[in-house]
């Protein structure tokens, strides 16, 4: 999931009983360098745009490495100048930065599930760890990470729209890791497996 979600969902985080650790300091650097994370980050996750509906606009495999993006999301819709040199040390392997920022997010935060730690047991704990990498490099790029953050919640906005009205035209991959929507209410969890039953048969 994008860093737009907790952004729109930051009372319900405040009010978690899950202990989450401090964004910047040891413990997360700490947990991050155990799983090799270092700025400028270059992601190793393949990607697939244009093929499913995502609800919360980007989402991952169970296990063979995958990034999905919604279809309907353009990530050069966000268009802040950022530093092109630095981009150009990705060598032409992504189509432009917040490619590589929401990727960063994604990987991070599915890596993060063979971490053996008391504060790395949840999903809630895993996206407050990405979002922090995927913010180091927001900054990398020398976006506004206010603007950033408002950017992926609009265009997170959109991609779960989609599931409130017409869920039932809508497709998943037949792998996507459900886990990040243990804390989802019942209505999504059921529009979406009822999207990947359809899907394999």
């Amino acid at each position: 999931m994008s860093a737009g979600l907790k952004h729109q969902k930051i009372d319900y985080l405040f009010h978690s009983h899950h202990e989450l650790p401090h964004v910047g300091g040891p413990l997360v650097k700490e947990i991050l360098k155990e799983i090799k994370f270092s700025v400028p980050y270059i992601p190793k996750f393949k990607l697939n745009v244009g093929q499913y509906d995502i609800p919360y606009l980007c989402g991952y495999s169970k296990s063979d490495g995958m990034v999905y993006f919604d279809r309907d999301f353009e990530p050069d819709s966000y268009n802040e100048p950022f530093n092109e040199e630095r981009f150009e040390e990705y060598n032409g392997e992504f189509s432009f930065p917040t490619v590589v920022t929401l990727m960063t997010h994604e990987e991070i935060e599915k890596l993060l599930e063979d971490v053996d730690h008391p504060q790395v047991h949840d999903y809630e704990q895993r996206h407050h760890i990405a979002t922090h990498a995927e913010s180091l490099m927001v900054d990398y790029f020398e976006y506004s990470w206010q603007r950033y953050t408002l950017w992926t919640t609009r265009s997170w906005h959109a991609a779960y729209a989609k599931w409130k009205g017409r869920a039932a035209t809508l497709s998943l991959p037949p792998d996507l890791d459900l886990s990040p929507y243990d804390d989802e209410h019942d209505e999504i969890l059921t529009k979406m497996n009822a999207a990947m039953r359809r899907r394999s048969k």
